[in-house]
C-alpha cells in the first residue's frame, strides 16, 4: 500500500511539472531530432565505455516471462507464429548491434505536425515479418550491456527494439506482434504518457512489463536537456529515473535522450545517476565505445521495405 500511495502521489507531481510542458511535447511525443552529437563534439567530452567491472540492478537476472495468454493480433496484419529459434553466439563482445526507434504505429492524423514519427502498421508488421525471415532475434538493451560487459550470449542477429515515448499503440499493435513472435520491446518511457487520461494507463505499462518488454527512462516532461539547470537536470534524469523503477520494479538501466539532445553536463549527470548507457538519434549501430551516446536506426513513416533493410545495413 505504502508503495502505490508513492507512486500516486509521483504521478500527481508529473502531472503538475507536465503542464509547462504538455503543448512542445504534443501528444506525448517529442520533436524531430536535434544537434545532439554536434554539442558534445563541441565539448570534447568522450563517452564512456561499457566495460566488464560495469554493473546494474538486476544485471544477469532472467528477463521477465510473456504473458502466458496471447495478445490478439491488430485486425488486417495476417498471421504471426513464434519465430525459429537461431541459437545463440559468443562472438568478438565489442560487436556492433542494431537499435531501431519507434515512435508511433499507426496512422497520423492529419493535423499531425510530425507525420514522420507515425509507422504505419502494415509497415511495422511488414518489418517484423522481414527481420524474422532474414535471422534477426529482437533483444533488450541489458541483454546486450551484459554481453558487452562479458556476460551471457547473443542471438546470431541480434536487433533491440526501441519504442519512445510511450504510447497507446505499444500496447493495442506492437506488443501483440512481438509477443507472437516470442520477442521483447523496449520501452523508453516518459512519465508524462502515463496516467488515466493519458495514452499509457498504468496497468497498460504493467502489462507490456509481464509481456517481457524493458523500460527504460525518457524523462518526466520531454525537455530540451540541454537547456535545463542542475535542478531541472536532477529532476529530468535522477527523479524520473526513481518514479519509473517504483512504478515498474524494473532496474530502468538506460536513458533515452529527448529529441536527440544532450552535451557534455547532460551526459555527465546521467553517469552520476548510475546508469549503463544512453540512447540518442545519431544514426548507426551501437557499440560499447559510445555507451552514453548509443546511435541507433531511426524508422521513418512512409519508407519502403528496401529502405527499412537498407537503414538496418548501415
Amino acid at each position: 500500500m505504502r508503495r502505490w500511495l508513492w507512486v500516486a502521489a509521483a504521478l500527481a507531481a508529473v502531472a503538475v511539472v507536465a503542464l509547462g510542458a504538455w503543448a512542445a511535447f504534443g501528444r506525448g511525443g517529442g520533436a524531430p531530432a536535434g544537434g545532439g552529437s554536434s554539442a558534445v563534439a563541441a565539448s570534447g567530452s568522450p563517452s564512456a565505455t561499457l566495460s566488464p567491472s560495469a554493473t546494474a540492478p538486476g544485471a544477469g537476472a532472467p528477463s521477465p516471462s510473456p504473458s502466458a495468454t496471447l495478445l490478439p493480433l491488430p485486425r488486417g496484419v495476417g498471421h504471426f507464429g513464434r519465430a525459429p529459434q537461431h541459437g545463440t553466439v559468443g562472438g568478438p563482445r565489442g560487436r556492433p548491434v542494431p537499435i531501431l526507434e519507434y515512435h508511433v504505429i499507426g496512422a497520423p492524423p492529419a493535423t499531425e505536425p510530425y507525420p514522420g514519427l507515425f509507422v504505419s502498421l502494415a509497415d511495422f508488421a511488414a518489418q517484423m515479418r522481414w527481420l524474422e525471415r532474414n535471422g534477426y532475434t529482437a533483444v533488450t538493451l541489458d541483454q546486450v550491456a551484459a554481453f558487452w560487459r562479458g556476460q551471457g550470449r547473443l542471438p546470431a542477429k541480434p536487433v533491440v527494439l526501441s519504442f519512445d515515448d510511450g504510447y497507446r499503440s505499444d500496447w493495442v499493435d506492437a506488443a501483440p506482434i512481438l509477443q507472437r513472435i516470442g520477442w521483447p520491446g523496449v520501452l523508453n518511457l516518459c512519465m508524462n504518457a502515463v496516467g488515466p487520461h493519458r495514452d499509457l494507463p498504468v496497468g497498460l505499462v504493467h502489462g507490456l512489463v509481464r509481456a517481457g518488454w524493458e523500460v527504460d527512462d525518457h524523462t518526466l516532461t520531454h525537455p530540451d536537456l540541454t537547456t535545463l539547470d542542475a535542478a531541472g537536470l536532477h529532476r529530468e534524469i535522477v527523479v524520473s529515473r526513481a518514479v519509473i523503477r517504483r512504478l515498474t520494479d524494473e532496474p530502468v538501466s538506460f536513458f533515452c535522450y529527448p529529441a536527440g539532445k544532450y552535451d557534455a553536463q547532460v551526459i555527465a549527470v546521467v553517469r552520476a545517476a548510475g546508469f549503463l548507457g544512453a540512447t540518442t538519434e545519431n544514426a548507426g549501430p551501437a557499440t560499447p565505445s559510445a555507451a552514453f551516446t548509443l546511435p541507433r536506426v531511426r524508422v521513418a513513416g512512409g519508407e519502403s521495405l528496401a529502405a527499412f533493410a537498407q537503414a538496418l545495413a548501415g
